[in-house]
């Protein structure tokens, strides 16, 4: 037991802080403190930063918000929504504008038109001032005409 306490490079060892040590851990604590400091300062500098959502994520949300909640169709004999099937009826600026509560900064038009020209009218619903786009979205849809028939169609998002 005496050899496990005992130092085997002299007894005249000062402890814990000794001079040649303290050195040492005062660099160490200062290296530690910086280390958390710069932590700190990246993570305080960018808390406020905003992280961009791309134009075509932002369309193809809005979209899919569009073809399966604001102008979803629903089957009147078994009350089910059908995805990706849209009500023509529903198509219009007023459920438009109540299903995106119109707090968009920026415009954008909805336009739902047919594959096979003839089978039901073009309809658009828009939301604040529409203003000209180089880019649009599309995405293939299923419309529900008045008299139950479904066609193919295609819905476009107009930034």
């Amino acid at each position: 037991m005496k050899k496990l306490l005992k130092n085997k490079r002299g007894d005249d060892h000062e402890g814990f802080l000794s001079t040649n040590k303290f050195f040492f851990y005062v660099i160490w604590v200062l290296f530690v403190g910086a280390l958390i400091t710069a932590f700190v300062i990246l993570v305080v500098r960018n808390m406020d930063s905003k992280t961009e959502v791309h134009d075509s994520i932002d369309a193809d949300f809005k979209l899919a918000r569009a073809t399966n909640i604001c102008f979803a169709y629903e089957d009147p004999q078994t009350n089910m929504i059908k995805q990706n099937v849209i009500d023509l009826r529903k198509v219009t600026n007023e459920n438009l504008d109540a299903c995106f509560k119109s707090n968009y900064p920026q415009a954008f038009t909805i336009t739902v038109k047919p594959v096979i020209e003839g089978d039901f009218p073009k309809t658009t619903a828009l939301i604040g001032n529409p203003f000209v786009s180089k880019i649009a979205y599309a995405r293939y849809v299923i419309v529900a005409k008045d008299d139950g028939t479904m066609k193919p169609g295609m819905i476009y998002f107009t930034p």
